[in-house]
Protein backbone atom coordinates (compact mmCIF):
# COMPACT_ATOMS: atom_id res chain seq x y z
CA UNK A 1 0.00 0.00 0.00
CA UNK A 2 1.38 3.39 -0.95
CA UNK A 3 1.64 6.10 1.66
CA UNK A 4 -1.37 8.45 1.57
CA UNK A 5 -1.00 12.17 1.16
CA UNK A 6 -1.44 13.36 4.73
CA UNK A 7 -1.09 17.00 3.69
CA UNK A 8 -4.22 16.94 1.57
CA UNK A 9 -7.29 18.46 3.19
CA UNK A 10 -10.70 16.83 2.91
CA UNK A 11 -14.10 18.34 3.55
CA UNK A 12 -15.10 15.26 5.58
CA UNK A 13 -13.11 14.38 8.68
CA UNK A 14 -13.79 11.70 11.31
CA UNK A 15 -12.70 12.86 14.74
CA UNK A 16 -15.59 11.94 17.04
CA UNK A 17 -19.11 10.54 17.16
CA UNK A 18 -20.64 13.77 15.84
CA UNK A 19 -18.74 13.30 12.56
CA UNK A 20 -19.74 9.68 12.04
CA UNK A 21 -22.89 10.10 9.99
CA UNK A 22 -21.44 12.44 7.39
CA UNK A 23 -18.20 10.46 7.17
CA UNK A 24 -20.01 7.12 6.95
CA UNK A 25 -22.33 8.36 4.19
CA UNK A 26 -19.31 9.49 2.18
CA UNK A 27 -17.50 6.20 2.81
CA UNK A 28 -20.48 4.16 1.59
CA UNK A 29 -20.85 6.35 -1.50
CA UNK A 30 -17.16 5.94 -2.40
CA UNK A 31 -17.22 2.20 -1.70
CA UNK A 32 -20.23 1.76 -3.99
CA UNK A 33 -18.63 3.82 -6.74
CA UNK A 34 -15.60 1.53 -6.51
CA UNK A 35 -17.86 -1.58 -6.55
CA UNK A 36 -16.70 -2.68 -3.09
CA UNK A 37 -19.56 -1.97 -0.67
CA UNK A 38 -22.29 -4.46 -1.56
CA UNK A 39 -19.95 -7.34 -2.39
CA UNK A 40 -17.14 -7.09 0.15
CA UNK A 41 -17.67 -4.48 2.93
CA UNK A 42 -21.37 -4.10 3.78
CA UNK A 43 -22.12 -5.63 7.20
CA UNK A 44 -24.79 -8.32 7.61
CA UNK A 45 -24.59 -9.29 3.94
CA UNK A 46 -23.34 -12.28 1.99
CA UNK A 47 -19.86 -11.01 1.28
CA UNK A 48 -17.89 -12.33 -1.66
CA UNK A 49 -14.26 -13.33 -1.13
CA UNK A 50 -11.60 -10.90 -2.30
CA UNK A 51 -9.94 -11.69 -5.61
CA UNK A 52 -6.44 -13.17 -5.48
CA UNK A 53 -3.62 -12.84 -7.99
CA UNK A 54 -4.05 -15.53 -10.68
CA UNK A 55 -1.29 -18.03 -11.53
CA UNK A 56 0.26 -18.02 -14.98
CA UNK A 57 -0.61 -21.24 -16.87
CA UNK A 58 2.29 -23.70 -17.37
CA UNK A 59 2.78 -25.41 -20.72
CA UNK A 60 3.74 -28.64 -19.01
CA UNK A 61 0.15 -28.95 -17.80
CA UNK A 62 -1.19 -29.28 -21.36
CA UNK A 63 -1.08 -32.12 -23.88
CA UNK A 64 2.33 -32.41 -25.59
CA UNK A 65 3.58 -34.10 -28.74
CA UNK A 66 5.08 -37.50 -27.76
CA UNK A 67 8.89 -38.00 -27.66
CA UNK A 68 9.78 -34.30 -27.58
CA UNK A 69 13.45 -33.98 -26.77
CA UNK A 70 14.78 -31.47 -24.27
CA UNK A 71 16.95 -28.51 -25.17
CA UNK A 72 20.13 -30.23 -23.80
CA UNK A 73 21.33 -32.65 -26.54
CA UNK A 74 21.98 -36.28 -25.75
CA UNK A 75 25.57 -37.42 -25.42
CA UNK A 76 27.00 -40.71 -26.68
CA UNK A 77 27.41 -42.96 -23.69
CA UNK A 78 30.45 -44.64 -25.23
CA UNK A 79 32.74 -41.77 -26.22
CA UNK A 80 30.96 -38.72 -24.78
CA UNK A 81 30.43 -37.18 -28.22
CA UNK A 82 27.19 -35.33 -28.93
CA UNK A 83 24.66 -37.19 -31.00
CA UNK A 84 24.43 -35.52 -34.40
CA UNK A 85 20.66 -35.91 -34.65
CA UNK A 86 20.21 -34.34 -31.23
CA UNK A 87 22.32 -31.35 -32.26
CA UNK A 88 20.29 -30.82 -35.41
CA UNK A 89 17.07 -31.17 -33.48
CA UNK A 90 18.19 -28.63 -30.87
CA UNK A 91 19.23 -26.13 -33.52
CA UNK A 92 15.91 -26.50 -35.31
CA UNK A 93 13.98 -25.99 -32.09
CA UNK A 94 15.89 -22.83 -31.24
CA UNK A 95 15.34 -21.48 -34.73
CA UNK A 96 11.62 -22.18 -34.54
CA UNK A 97 11.42 -20.52 -31.14
CA UNK A 98 13.20 -17.39 -32.33
CA UNK A 99 10.95 -17.05 -35.37
CA UNK A 100 7.85 -17.61 -33.28
CA UNK A 101 8.93 -14.92 -30.84
CA UNK A 102 9.69 -12.41 -33.58
CA UNK A 103 6.34 -13.05 -35.21
CA UNK A 104 4.40 -12.66 -31.98
CA UNK A 105 6.32 -9.55 -30.85
CA UNK A 106 5.38 -7.76 -34.07
CA UNK A 107 1.66 -8.24 -33.49
CA UNK A 108 1.43 -7.61 -29.74
CA UNK A 109 2.01 -4.52 -27.58
CA UNK A 110 2.56 -6.32 -24.30
CA UNK A 111 6.28 -7.00 -23.83
CA UNK A 112 5.82 -10.13 -21.77
CA UNK A 113 3.32 -11.86 -24.08
CA UNK A 114 6.08 -13.42 -26.14
CA UNK A 115 7.19 -15.36 -23.06
CA UNK A 116 3.93 -17.28 -23.01
CA UNK A 117 5.18 -19.39 -25.92
CA UNK A 118 8.11 -20.77 -23.93
CA UNK A 119 8.17 -22.44 -20.53
CA UNK A 120 11.79 -22.14 -19.30
CA UNK A 121 11.10 -24.12 -16.14
CA UNK A 122 10.20 -27.25 -18.08
CA UNK A 123 12.02 -26.38 -21.33
CA UNK A 124 8.77 -26.56 -23.34
CA UNK A 125 7.63 -24.35 -26.20
CA UNK A 126 4.22 -23.87 -27.75
CA UNK A 127 5.31 -25.88 -30.77
CA UNK A 128 5.79 -28.88 -28.46
CA UNK A 129 2.05 -28.99 -27.73
CA UNK A 130 -0.54 -30.84 -29.73
CA UNK A 131 -3.32 -28.91 -31.43
CA UNK A 132 -5.61 -29.72 -28.52
CA UNK A 133 -2.93 -28.67 -26.07
CA UNK A 134 -2.42 -25.38 -27.90
CA UNK A 135 -6.16 -24.64 -27.87
CA UNK A 136 -6.42 -25.43 -24.16
CA UNK A 137 -3.35 -23.33 -23.42
CA UNK A 138 -4.72 -20.31 -25.32
CA UNK A 139 -8.03 -20.63 -23.46
CA UNK A 140 -6.21 -20.78 -20.14
CA UNK A 141 -4.16 -17.69 -21.06
CA UNK A 142 -7.36 -15.78 -21.93
CA UNK A 143 -8.85 -16.64 -18.55
CA UNK A 144 -5.60 -15.64 -16.88
CA UNK A 145 -5.65 -12.19 -18.52
CA UNK A 146 -9.29 -11.59 -17.54
CA UNK A 147 -8.63 -12.64 -13.95
CA UNK A 148 -5.47 -10.55 -13.81
CA UNK A 149 -7.29 -7.42 -15.04
CA UNK A 150 -10.12 -7.92 -12.53
CA UNK A 151 -7.64 -8.44 -9.71
CA UNK A 152 -5.68 -5.31 -10.60
CA UNK A 153 -8.87 -3.20 -10.79
CA UNK A 154 -10.02 -4.42 -7.39
CA UNK A 155 -6.60 -3.90 -5.85
CA UNK A 156 -6.52 -0.34 -7.17
CA UNK A 157 -10.02 0.32 -5.78
CA UNK A 158 -9.06 -1.02 -2.35
CA UNK A 159 -5.94 1.14 -2.35
CA UNK A 160 -7.94 4.25 -3.30
CA UNK A 161 -10.52 3.73 -0.56
CA UNK A 162 -7.90 2.77 2.03
CA UNK A 163 -5.93 5.94 1.35
CA UNK A 164 -9.10 8.04 1.70
CA UNK A 165 -9.91 6.40 5.05
CA UNK A 166 -6.36 6.94 6.28
CA UNK A 167 -6.43 10.60 5.26
CA UNK A 168 -9.83 11.43 6.77
CA UNK A 169 -9.61 9.57 10.09
CA UNK A 170 -8.12 11.42 13.05
CA UNK A 171 -4.63 10.25 14.16
CA UNK A 172 -5.83 8.94 17.53
CA UNK A 173 -8.42 6.76 15.75
CA UNK A 174 -5.90 5.51 13.20
CA UNK A 175 -3.68 4.24 15.99
CA UNK A 176 -6.43 2.09 17.46
CA UNK A 177 -8.63 1.18 14.48
CA UNK A 178 -6.54 1.38 11.28
CA UNK A 179 -3.48 -0.71 11.96
CA UNK A 180 -1.25 -1.40 8.90
CA UNK A 181 -1.50 -5.18 9.28
CA UNK A 182 -5.31 -5.06 9.18
CA UNK A 183 -7.55 -5.06 6.09
CA UNK A 184 -9.92 -2.34 4.93
CA UNK A 185 -12.93 -4.33 6.17
CA UNK A 186 -11.30 -4.68 9.59
CA UNK A 187 -10.64 -0.92 9.67
CA UNK A 188 -14.30 -0.15 9.06
CA UNK A 189 -15.48 -2.79 11.52
CA UNK A 190 -13.25 -1.26 14.22
CA UNK A 191 -14.25 2.35 13.54
CA UNK A 192 -18.01 1.81 13.74
CA UNK A 193 -18.22 0.76 17.42
CA UNK A 194 -15.54 3.28 18.34
CA UNK A 195 -17.17 6.45 16.97
CA UNK A 196 -20.35 5.26 15.27
CA UNK A 197 -23.75 6.28 16.57
CA UNK A 198 -26.79 4.08 17.02
CA UNK A 199 -30.02 4.55 15.10
CA UNK A 200 -31.73 5.99 18.17
CA UNK A 201 -28.97 8.52 18.70
CA UNK A 202 -29.15 9.61 15.07
CA UNK A 203 -32.93 10.05 15.31
CA UNK A 204 -32.55 12.17 18.42
CA UNK A 205 -29.83 14.27 16.83
CA UNK A 206 -31.91 14.90 13.69
CA UNK A 207 -34.94 15.87 15.78
CA UNK A 208 -32.93 18.31 17.91
CA UNK A 209 -31.31 19.82 14.83
CA UNK A 210 -34.69 20.38 13.16
CA UNK A 211 -36.26 21.94 16.24
CA UNK A 212 -33.29 24.24 16.62
CA UNK A 213 -33.66 25.29 12.97
CA UNK A 214 -37.34 26.27 13.42
CA UNK A 215 -36.85 28.04 16.71
CA UNK A 216 -38.66 31.43 16.47
CA UNK A 217 -36.24 34.18 15.47
CA UNK A 218 -36.07 37.20 17.76
CA UNK A 219 -33.56 39.25 15.78
CA UNK A 220 -33.05 39.34 12.05
CA UNK A 221 -30.06 37.18 11.07
CA UNK A 222 -27.17 38.86 9.30
CA UNK A 223 -27.59 36.42 6.41
CA UNK A 224 -31.17 35.26 5.94
CA UNK A 225 -30.15 33.04 3.03
CA UNK A 226 -27.74 31.16 5.29
CA UNK A 227 -30.58 30.61 7.76
CA UNK A 228 -32.77 29.28 4.96
CA UNK A 229 -30.04 26.86 3.85
CA UNK A 230 -29.62 25.60 7.41
CA UNK A 231 -33.39 25.07 7.64
CA UNK A 232 -33.36 23.04 4.41
CA UNK A 233 -30.51 20.82 5.62
CA UNK A 234 -32.19 20.20 8.97
CA UNK A 235 -35.52 19.44 7.27
CA UNK A 236 -33.98 16.94 4.83
CA UNK A 237 -32.11 15.17 7.62
CA UNK A 238 -35.29 15.03 9.73
CA UNK A 239 -37.22 13.50 6.82
CA UNK A 240 -34.52 10.87 6.29
CA UNK A 241 -34.64 9.94 9.97
CA UNK A 242 -38.48 9.88 10.04
CA UNK A 243 -38.87 12.69 12.55
CA UNK A 244 -42.65 12.99 13.16
CA UNK A 245 -42.53 16.80 12.97
CA UNK A 246 -42.04 16.55 9.19
CA UNK A 247 -44.75 13.99 8.41
CA UNK A 248 -47.53 16.49 7.60
CA UNK A 249 -47.35 19.78 5.73
CA UNK A 250 -49.66 21.52 8.18
CA UNK A 251 -47.23 20.80 11.02
CA UNK A 252 -43.89 21.76 9.48
CA UNK A 253 -45.43 24.78 7.69
CA UNK A 254 -46.64 26.03 11.06
CA UNK A 255 -43.12 25.56 12.43
CA UNK A 256 -41.69 27.58 9.53
CA UNK A 257 -44.14 30.46 9.92
CA UNK A 258 -43.50 30.65 13.66
CA UNK A 259 -39.78 30.83 13.01
CA UNK A 260 -39.87 33.82 10.62
CA UNK A 261 -43.03 35.73 11.51
CA UNK A 262 -41.43 37.55 14.42
CA UNK A 263 -38.87 39.34 12.25
CA UNK A 264 -41.14 40.86 9.64
CA UNK A 265 -42.24 37.99 7.40
CA UNK A 266 -45.69 37.40 8.87
CA UNK A 267 -47.45 39.06 5.93
CA UNK A 268 -45.54 36.93 3.44
CA UNK A 269 -46.42 33.75 5.35
CA UNK A 270 -50.10 34.70 5.47
CA UNK A 271 -50.15 35.48 1.76
CA UNK A 272 -48.38 32.23 0.88
CA UNK A 273 -50.75 30.24 3.09
CA UNK A 274 -53.80 31.78 1.43
CA UNK A 275 -52.47 30.87 -2.01
CA UNK A 276 -51.47 27.31 -1.04
CA UNK A 277 -54.05 26.38 1.56
CA UNK A 278 -55.28 23.38 -0.44
CA UNK A 279 -51.75 21.99 -0.71
CA UNK A 280 -51.04 22.53 2.97
CA UNK A 281 -54.23 20.86 4.16
CA UNK A 282 -53.84 18.07 1.59
CA UNK A 283 -50.26 17.31 2.69
CA UNK A 284 -48.96 18.10 -0.79
CA UNK A 285 -46.78 21.08 0.08
CA UNK A 286 -43.10 20.60 -0.71
CA UNK A 287 -40.35 22.08 1.40
CA UNK A 288 -38.52 22.87 -1.83
CA UNK A 289 -41.40 25.01 -3.08
CA UNK A 290 -41.48 26.94 0.20
CA UNK A 291 -37.73 27.44 0.14
CA UNK A 292 -37.73 28.64 -3.47
CA UNK A 293 -40.61 31.06 -2.86
CA UNK A 294 -39.00 32.45 0.28
CA UNK A 295 -35.63 32.84 -1.47
CA UNK A 296 -37.36 34.63 -4.36
CA UNK A 297 -38.94 37.04 -1.90
CA UNK A 298 -35.57 37.67 -0.23
CA UNK A 299 -33.99 38.39 -3.60
CA UNK A 300 -36.76 40.88 -4.42
CA UNK A 301 -36.28 42.65 -1.12
CA UNK A 302 -32.55 42.90 -1.67
CA UNK A 303 -33.09 44.47 -5.09
CA UNK A 304 -35.70 46.91 -3.79
CA UNK A 305 -33.51 47.91 -0.85
CA UNK A 306 -30.59 48.57 -3.17
CA UNK A 307 -32.76 50.78 -5.38
CA UNK A 308 -34.13 52.62 -2.35
CA UNK A 309 -30.62 53.52 -1.21
CA UNK A 310 -29.94 55.40 -4.43
CA UNK A 311 -30.20 59.23 -4.11
CA UNK A 312 -33.53 60.62 -5.33
CA UNK A 313 -33.43 63.85 -7.28
CA UNK A 314 -36.23 66.33 -6.76
CA UNK A 315 -37.80 68.39 -4.01
CA UNK A 316 -40.57 66.07 -2.84
CA UNK A 317 -40.31 64.23 0.45
CA UNK A 318 -40.78 60.46 0.47
CA UNK A 319 -40.97 57.65 2.96
CA UNK A 320 -37.69 56.79 4.62
CA UNK A 321 -35.90 54.77 1.96
CA UNK A 322 -39.08 54.24 -0.13
CA UNK A 323 -39.64 55.64 -3.59
CA UNK A 324 -42.68 57.80 -4.29
CA UNK A 325 -44.35 54.94 -6.15
CA UNK A 326 -45.12 53.17 -2.85
CA UNK A 327 -46.10 55.99 -0.49
CA UNK A 328 -48.71 54.91 2.08
CA UNK A 329 -51.21 57.67 2.90
CA UNK A 330 -52.96 55.88 5.77
CA UNK A 331 -53.01 57.93 8.96
CA UNK A 332 -51.28 55.31 11.10
CA UNK A 333 -48.06 54.83 13.00
CA UNK A 334 -46.44 53.87 9.70
CA UNK A 335 -46.55 57.45 8.40
CA UNK A 336 -43.11 59.12 8.13
CA UNK A 337 -42.27 62.28 10.04
CA UNK A 338 -42.03 64.31 6.85
CA UNK A 339 -45.70 63.80 6.03
CA UNK A 340 -47.16 66.59 8.25
CA UNK A 341 -44.70 69.10 6.81
CA UNK A 342 -45.66 68.16 3.29
CA UNK A 343 -49.34 68.57 4.11
CA UNK A 344 -48.66 71.97 5.67
CA UNK A 345 -47.16 73.20 2.42
CA UNK A 346 -50.14 72.13 0.36
CA UNK A 347 -52.46 74.82 -0.84
CA UNK A 348 -56.19 74.54 -0.47
CA UNK A 349 -57.53 73.35 -3.81
CA UNK A 350 -59.84 75.64 -5.71
CA UNK A 351 -63.53 75.21 -5.06
CA UNK A 352 -65.13 72.66 -7.39
CA UNK A 353 -62.02 70.57 -8.05
CA UNK A 354 -62.39 67.97 -5.28
CA UNK A 355 -64.93 65.89 -7.19
CA UNK A 356 -62.74 65.86 -10.32
CA UNK A 357 -59.67 64.87 -8.28
CA UNK A 358 -61.61 62.04 -6.65
CA UNK A 359 -62.65 60.80 -10.07
CA UNK A 360 -59.07 60.92 -11.35
CA UNK A 361 -57.86 59.09 -8.25
CA UNK A 362 -60.25 56.23 -8.86
CA UNK A 363 -58.90 55.86 -12.36
CA UNK A 364 -55.18 56.22 -11.62
CA UNK A 365 -54.79 54.86 -8.06
CA UNK A 366 -54.44 51.29 -6.82
CA UNK A 367 -57.70 49.37 -7.04
CA UNK A 368 -56.77 47.23 -4.05
CA UNK A 369 -55.62 49.66 -1.34
CA UNK A 370 -57.00 52.90 -2.85
CA UNK A 371 -53.71 54.80 -2.75
CA UNK A 372 -52.87 57.16 -5.60
CA UNK A 373 -49.12 56.78 -5.42
CA UNK A 374 -48.84 53.45 -7.22
CA UNK A 375 -50.66 51.07 -9.53
CA UNK A 376 -52.17 47.71 -8.71
CA UNK A 377 -49.16 45.83 -10.12
CA UNK A 378 -46.86 47.69 -7.70
CA UNK A 379 -48.99 47.28 -4.58
CA UNK A 380 -47.08 45.71 -1.70
CA UNK A 381 -50.33 44.62 -0.05
CA UNK A 382 -51.30 42.52 -3.06
CA UNK A 383 -47.74 41.32 -3.75
CA UNK A 384 -46.04 41.30 -0.33
CA UNK A 385 -43.03 39.38 -1.63
CA UNK A 386 -42.01 42.45 -3.66
CA UNK A 387 -41.86 44.71 -0.60
CA UNK A 388 -38.37 45.76 0.35
CA UNK A 389 -36.91 44.74 3.67
CA UNK A 390 -38.03 47.05 6.47
CA UNK A 391 -41.33 48.12 4.92
CA UNK A 392 -44.04 48.26 7.59
CA UNK A 393 -47.50 47.14 6.54
CA UNK A 394 -50.53 49.08 7.75
CA UNK A 395 -52.73 46.44 9.36
CA UNK A 396 -56.02 48.18 8.52
CA UNK A 397 -55.03 48.54 4.88
CA UNK A 398 -53.79 44.96 4.80
CA UNK A 399 -57.08 43.60 6.15
CA UNK A 400 -59.07 45.73 3.72
CA UNK A 401 -57.04 44.46 0.75
CA UNK A 402 -57.44 40.84 1.82
CA UNK A 403 -61.19 41.34 2.14
CA UNK A 404 -61.34 42.96 -1.29
CA UNK A 405 -59.43 40.07 -2.85
CA UNK A 406 -61.91 37.61 -1.34
CA UNK A 407 -65.09 39.44 -2.32
CA UNK A 408 -64.27 41.39 -5.51
CA UNK A 409 -64.11 38.89 -8.38
CA UNK A 410 -63.02 41.49 -10.96
CA UNK A 411 -60.14 42.60 -8.75
CA UNK A 412 -59.14 39.00 -8.17
CA UNK A 413 -59.13 38.31 -11.93
CA UNK A 414 -56.98 41.36 -12.61
CA UNK A 415 -54.48 40.28 -9.95
CA UNK A 416 -54.29 36.82 -11.50
CA UNK A 417 -53.56 38.37 -14.92
CA UNK A 418 -50.73 40.42 -13.42
CA UNK A 419 -49.22 37.35 -11.76
CA UNK A 420 -49.14 35.52 -15.06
Amino acid sequence: MSLPNTNERFSVQLTSTKDWRGWNDTFIMKARNLDLWDQHIKPSSQRLPWLTAPQLPRMSDFEQIPHVRTRNPRRNDQNGEEDESAILEGNQRRSDANQTRLHEEEGRDNDDESDQYYDPENDIMLSNLTETGKADYHAAMSRYKIQKDAYQIQAKSVLTLSNWVYDTVAPHLRKTCCRPQKTLVEWYAALKPQVGSTSGEEDEEARDKYRQAVKPLIRHPKDMRAWLTAWEEAFIEAVEMDVPDTFKSVHWWRDFTRAVSGIGYEAWCQSYQIQNQHRISGNRLSYRDVSNAFAYMLAGKTTAAAQARKPIRGGFATYAGLSTDHTDVDTDADEPKEQPQRRARRQTPPRGTSKRRSSDSSRKGCKACGQESHSLSNCFYVFPHSAFEGFRFNQRTKMAVEEALRTDSSLKEEVERIRK
